[in-house]
């Protein structure tokens, strides 16, 4: 199980490893409620490089994507389960959206719901608990590094 101490652990160890690269140009936003998992995910990220960008909610996440216009977000780390506007809520007007609706996401979520149906839209999930050596892989993936568009 993740928990807040390894995750600082890691992210020690993630300056000390050579195989990181440095991912400027690469925007993400983390939208988690919880305050302590999304400064550890937002700290992990800028540790790597990426330039991170962080909202509480879906709601407060739509502001902000609306706000970057001019400094485009190239990946969205996303919870499902939070107040006011939540994960699912969130996708559905990101879906409708056409200013926003091609950003690749990533689901973090402890939720059991994720039928396919559901996260149609959605590039990949991961469940939490999750290591944290497993989020960053996936962020590379999604955001190669040294480019500043996002994969196909």
């Amino acid at each position: 199980m993740l928990i807040l101490s390894q995750m600082r652990a890691r992210i020690v160890q993630a300056r000390r490893t050579a195989s990181w690269c440095f991912v400027e140009s690469c925007r993400i936003l983390v939208v988690e409620d919880d305050q302590d998992i999304r400064d550890a995910i937002a700290a992990a990220l800028a540790e790597a490089g990426y330039s991170v960008r962080t909202a509480h909610d879906g709601g407060e996440a739509l502001d902000a994507l609306h706000r970057e216009s001019s400094a485009r977000i190239h990946l969205i780390l996303l919870d499902l389960m939070m107040p006011r506007v939540n994960g699912w809520e969130f996708l559905q007007h990101k879906q409708k959206d056409r200013m926003i609706c091609a950003i690749p996401v990533l689901v973090l979520t402890a939720s059991t719901d994720t039928s396919a149906t559901r996260l149609d839209k959605v590039v990949v999930k991961l469940t939490k608990p999750f290591e944290l050596d497993a989020l960053l892989d996936r962020v590379r993936a999604l955001c190669p590094a040294g480019t500043g568009d996002s994969p196909p």
